[in-house]
């Protein structure tokens, strides 16, 4: 329960983030980079950032590699929201399977870890943005004429109203 309310207290808000990837950013789960005319290469993650949720998103990371990429089935009385169900379930899949492929291929279960951790954080981006997104605005939680009102999807397959700035009140 801790690892799951740590992004909300230490990020604050997300609208502050331009997307996943500025996100992961923050958290120092980026490659480094080394670059020099033609010549690309990557190091270890850069570390910048929230050390703490950083280590939170780490240690999470680890139960991925015995979880189940198949849902759960629900306790008696349970009714969650079927789209957040749903987006848990395809991330779960997506953590697993990329976690299964890099330590196929032969990577070290620690970098297959962070790299598991990235995608863990860019995963809840999008998920965190729903309650906020979806209250007080209709069936599909967007007005029309809102700037995400095209129903913009992310990787993972949700709503990206999270990285997206709400529209600024015009001068009086």
């Amino acid at each position: 329960m801790t690892s799951a309310a740590d992004p909300v207290f230490e990020a604050g808000e997300f609208s502050r983030f331009k997307s996943a990837r500025s996100f992961a950013a923050w958290l120092g789960l980026t490659p480094s980079e080394h670059s020099s005319g033609e010549s690309v290469r990557q190091g270890g993650i850069t570390k910048a950032g929230n050390k703490h949720l950083r280590r939170v998103l780490v240690e999470s990371a680890w139960h991925y590699l015995g979880c189940s990429p198949h849902p759960k089935d629900l306790a008696k009385g349970q009714a969650p929201d079927p789209a957040a169900r749903r987006h848990a379930a395809k991330g779960a899949r997506r953590l697993v399977g990329r976690r299964a492929a890099m330590l196929e291929r032969g990577v070290q279960k620690n970098k297959a870890n962070v790299a598991t951790a990235r995608e863990l954080a860019c995963w809840a981006g999008p998920l965190a943005a729903w309650p906020r997104a979806r209250s007080g605005r209709g069936r599909a939680g967007i007005r029309s004429g809102h700037p995400t009102s095209g129903r913009i999807r992310g990787r993972w397959g949700g709503p990206r109203s999270l990285f997206l700035r709400a529209p600024q009140a015009p001068p009086a």
